[in-house]
């Protein structure tokens, strides 16, 4: 929990996280940060961080956040609304930003997650739709970046960008680059992701903007992830919240990994300040699990809450692997996991209220 003008929020960070996270986030100290995406899963535990971050270590940061709503962003995230550091710029990302935006230190494509609702909608009946609004968000925020030629960028990408690479079980950042010759399938949120991808060292190797790092981001579970969307990570506790029988959709043996929120929120943190150039890490956690198995943990916690597994709908070959290799962030950024498995299940449980505290 965390505490401020008499009001108490649900957070993923202790004083105690804070103050061991505080050789990153001193890099922040009386910096500009520009972030898109701001109401979506990632943005929101990028937020709960960098407010916290801020209110703890007196960082003096100002954060500037696109939205389409800004009482929408305000309402689904408490934490914010009442933030002396935030300030708001309120358009569509397919747009040019009426808003002066010069002066940023840092700036954070997040916009457009995996497995909101509306995301998924726009995939199966408005594919063109998706597409250009990945594609068009970051023409629009390299425009940004070129506008703040000193800044640091972080682009959020997806693991999405490695479909159609079938021989791989577990993906390395070098499987997929923007010059590779790989078949494309007609998913149009990885299609867009790729683009968006493309985009940015198309600026990088014309000298138009350089200093950027791209951040795939795989599997997640825990705080701030929504209820109601299609990952197993929500679905599960979806049905637990219904009072269902927790309900895997295939025969269960797709192999995941999932990383907590907070470690997501640490790690894309420790990228945007002290990653290479031009260089992509891979986000996700390599403890797998296969679903059947993810489900199994779940119900446990929930004493031996009860299953649906269709045993008779085989996995789907191009899907049953989604496992990041994780090495090079470990290597070149001294990142770890804080949490394992387990304890994330039950963070997650805890957050949604399903446990008591």
């Amino acid at each position: 929990m965390f505490q401020t003008q008499n009001l108490t929020y649900k957070t993923c960070f202790s004083t105690e996280d804070l103050r061991q996270l505080s050789p990153i986030l001193n890099q922040l100290k009386n910096k500009k940060i520009f972030i898109t995406g701001g109401t979506g899963y990632m943005g929101k535990c990028l937020l709960d961080l960098l407010i916290q971050g801020n209110h703890e270590l007196q960082l003096n940061l100002s954060i500037t956040i696109l939205t389409r709503d800004i009482k929408k962003f305000q309402s689904s995230f408490p934490l914010g609304k009442n933030s002396p550091i935030l300030n708001f710029l309120e358009s569509d990302i397919r747009q040019a930003f009426d808003q002066e935006t010069k002066g940023y230190d840092f700036i954070i494509h997040a916009a457009t997650p995996a497995a909101t609702n509306e995301v998924i909608e726009l995939s199966k009946n408005k594919p063109e739709e998706l597409l250009e609004t990945i594609t068009d968000g970051s023409h629009q925020v390299l425009n940004v970046c070129k506008k703040n030629k000193d800044a640091r960028c972080l682009y959020i990408s997806s693991g999405a960008v490695y479909r159609g690479i079938n021989d791989h079980k577990i993906f390395h950042e070098q499987d997929w680059n923007s010059r590779n010759n790989i078949p494309a399938d007609t998913d149009p949120y990885m299609l867009g992701k790729r683009a968006a991808e493309s985009l940015f060292f198309e600026a990088f190797y014309n000298q138009a903007f350089k200093n950027f790092s791209i951040a795939r981001c795989f599997t997640f579970i825990g705080p701030y992830l929504p209820l109601g969307i299609h990952l197993a990570g929500s679905s599960f506790f979806t049905n637990i919240a219904k009072q269902e029988p927790i309900t895997v959709n295939s025969d269960g043996t797709a192999l995941r990994s999932f990383m907590h929120s907070y470690d997501l929120a640490v790690w894309l943190t420790t990228i945007l300040i002290k990653g290479k150039a031009a260089e992509v890490y891979n986000v996700g956690s390599d403890e797998v699990v296969t679903i059947k198995d993810f489900a199994k943990k779940i119900s446990t916690l929930f004493y031996n809450h009860p299953i649906i597994i269709k045993e008779e709908v085989p996995c789907d070959p191009s899907k049953k692997y989604y496992l990041p290799n994780i090495n090079k962030a470990r290597q070149e950024l001294g990142l770890e996991l804080k949490y394992e498995l387990k304890q994330s299940i039950q963070d997650a449980a805890k957050w949604y209220e399903l446990l008591p505290n």
